[in-house]
């Protein structure tokens, strides 16, 4: 099955920093409408506490399960893009060395959720990420894992999740949807990324694990 070698791309690629880039469109500004708030927390994250609060803030195993998803792989060391469609951010540099990624499978579904979490050395810079994925609208079809084209839908818009800044959308091909969540609270920022078939609750799924996570990176 054709889909069953996309989930299999995703596994492989879906943490790393190997997928292809896509220009954006010329000419175009999208409306923002992230939800954003004030922060007080201190101008730069204590460096030796960053790793135990990436940890906090990984998605408990038991919230995917009702969904048929079982843990593919712990927390770990891993890098990844904040959009799948977007090679780089202005705020990369600010990303502290440690970066943490966790996945799970649904393989009867052909599904796959992974996420992907970071401290900012400037606090700003999380928020300030989030609204640069926004950019992720105006991507050029791209392919993923040697598959798609994908091409960029509008906006997912969610009702507030308690966090500085959020913003969702999704990506279709003709057999498979990638859906792709970002949220930051004060330096943390997390990525939920789901690879599906197109009548997947992609964004039902993404919801739930958001709203179970974004309580835990404000510790």
């Amino acid at each position: 099955m054709r889909i069953g070698g996309i989930i299999l791309a995703a596994l492989v690629l879906a943490g790393c920093s190997t997928a292809p880039a896509a220009a954006p469109r010329a000419g175009t500004t999208p409306n923002s409408t992230t939800t954003t708030t004030t922060s007080s927390t201190p101008a730069a994250p204590d460096p030796a506490l960053i790793e135990s609060r990436l940890v906090k803030a990984q998605l408990p195993d038991d919230v995917l399960t009702p969904f048929g998803f079982t843990r593919l792989e712990s927390a770990e060391q891993k890098n990844s893009r904040i959009m799948e469609c977007l090679a780089e951010f202005p705020t990369d540099g600010a990303m502290s060395m440690t970066r943490l990624s966790k996945s799970w499978l649904n393989k009867p579904a052909f599904s796959y959720v992974d996420q992907f979490s970071v401290s900012y050395r400037r606090v700003s810079a999380a928020a300030e990420t989030v609204r640069h994925a926004r950019e992720a609208l105006e991507c050029q079809p791209f392919k993923f894992g040697g598959e798609g084209p994908f091409t960029p839908e509008r906006e997912v818009t969610l009702a507030p999740l308690g966090v500085d800044a959020q913003f969702a959308a999704c990506h279709t091909s003709d057999v498979m949807r990638v859906c792709e969540l970002v949220m930051s609270k004060n330096d943390l920022l997390t990525k939920f990324s789901f690879y599906g078939p197109q009548e997947a609750d992609a964004v039902g799924t993404l919801e739930k694990a958001a709203r179970a996570t974004a309580p835990l990176l404000a510790g």
